[in-house]
């Protein structure tokens, strides 16, 4: 083969492979292309499928209201739970024998030996007493018939009988305080009431019976109320406090001032400061703890405001801002002023002079309040600070409580009859709910039983 068509051959099969090699790079950029692409599709689609986990965990997740496992904390940490028994120290609570007479005894003695094929038993060489209590049987109610008497009066020219206000309902007064008690101390409904009062005492009473017989107690013992309402303002110091109501579909709001001694209770369509001055009038002689709310500022007296309010909502912005310093350092500073006043309440108590330390703590809330603080949450309570300079310190000499719990222990009982019942039905229902509330409550402290306390009083109108 001439050498020229040999180089002919070479130079055509080295153009065709340049060709064939270029077409394959091409075909490799654009397969990384597609691959880059897919890559990028790859990792859209992980984050989109952890972003729909996170969704989904979420989900689960409980709502922020509901409380977490007693063995676990908010963040799903284990931790130790609350150790069995009674704490160190406490002293024991003995089961105590009654101290009356037995209303029956029975001997009971063995005739033969169960362990010994049933021998015949002599008689006991030896005893030993167990004393037990027990409730009777279902028992019938005491049915009276009155035979009343009328008397001719020469004076008036006409008969004339005892009061018989009470006496005209078909049951008694007894079982009219008994009804109350159930309704407003125990915080039973309608129906469990006459559940309990058929069982007990086979007397089947409508729920429209018992509303009647529960709206008459209430108008007889409504000048108890009225009494309570006035001793109020003998009071060394009361807890108020107040929550949402409903009356008829309508709102309204349940009010509470109370100390050791008396609750009192009033339902109203307001929250505003009226109630607090129809109740306490324009001023008051004691001590009035509450919380920050404004109703009760229009009053003049001593006032001492809630400082476990004021730390619950820094423990509340601390969790929000858990990298927060500033709101750290805000919250360790008044949780300490808080302690300072404690510790000088416990000087004042064993009679050391207080004057000078209690300045300077009232003195470093202030500069620390007039601080120039970044975060709102801060300023807000800071400004709040410095409007109740003068109600943050009460508790040091008057000795009272530095927080309103016990106003919002008193707010419980009424909270729970108001997730049974929704609020009442009528003002009437309302006046009612507040007058035996008010008394059945008040009974309670003073060591004074309702029923037998109601029923005393309803019978004096027969």
């Amino acid at each position: 083969m001439p050498l020229t068509k040999i180089k002919s051959y070479v130079s055509d099969a080295l153009k065709r492979s340049r060709d064939t090699v270029k077409r394959l790079e091409q075909s490799i950029d654009r397969k990384e292309s597609e691959n880059e692409k897919l890559r990028l599709k790859v990792e859209h689609l992980k984050r989109e499928n952890e972003k729909l986990k996170d969704e989904l965990k979420a989900a689960r997740k409980p709502p922020s209201w509901a409380k977490s496992n007693k063995n676990k904390a908010k963040d799903g940490t284990k931790k130790a739970s609350k150790k069995k028994g009674p704490k160190k120290g406490h002293s024991p609570n003995i089961r105590k024998k009654p101290t009356e007479t037995p209303h029956q005894e029975i001997e009971i003695i063995p005739l033969t030996c169960l362990g010994c094929d049933n021998v015949e038993l002599p008689d006991p060489g030896k005893w030993h007493t167990h004393t037990q209590i027990d409730i009777p049987e279902v028992t019938k109610p005491v049915i009276t018939t009155f035979h009343v008497g009328w008397s001719w009066c020469a004076t008036c020219g006409k008969y004339v009988s005892v009061n018989e206000k009470l006496g005209r309902s078909l049951y008694g007064p007894r079982l009219h305080a008994y009804i109350c008690y159930l309704k407003y101390d125990l915080g039973m409904t309608y129906g469990k009431i006459q559940r309990l009062v058929d069982d007990q005492y086979n007397l089947f009473i409508s729920t429209g019976q018992l509303s009647e017989m529960i709206k008459r107690t209430s108008k007889e013992l409504r000048s108890a109320y009225d009494d309570i309402k006035t001793s109020l303002l003998n009071q060394n110091h009361l807890h108020a406090d107040e929550t949402s109501w409903r009356v008829d579909g309508n709102n309204a709001w349940l009010w509470s001032f109370a100390n050791d001694d008396l609750s009192f209770y009033l339902i109203d369509e307001s929250r505003g400061k009226k109630v607090v001055k129809n109740v306490l009038g324009d001023s008051f002689n004691g001590t009035l703890i509450t919380d920050f709310y404004s109703a009760y500022n229009a009053i003049n007296c001593d006032k001492q405001k809630c400082w476990v309010h004021l730390l619950r909502e820094l423990k509340e912005l601390k969790e929000k801002h858990p990298r927060n310093r500033e709101i750290k350092a805000f919250a360790k500073k008044i949780k300490r002023f808080f302690h300072r006043g404690q510790e000088l309440q416990e000087k004042h108590r064993t009679g050391d002079d207080i004057e000078r330390p209690l300045k300077r703590l009232r003195d470093d809330t202030m500069r620390y309040a007039d601080l120039n603080h970044r975060h709102s949450d801060l300023k807000r309570l800071a400004k709040r600070l410095h409007k109740f300079r003068g109600e943050l310190y009460t508790f040091v000499k008057t000795g009272v409580d530095p927080t309103n719990n016990f106003a919002e222990r008193e707010i419980r009982p009424a909270v729970l009859m108001r997730k049974t019942s929704y609020g009442n039905r009528s003002d009437e229902g309302a006046e009612t709910q507040s007058i035996l509330m008010t008394i059945a409550r008040t009974a309670r402290k003073r060591q004074t039983k309702f029923v037998e306390m109601a029923a005393e009083h309803l019978q004096a109108l027969q």
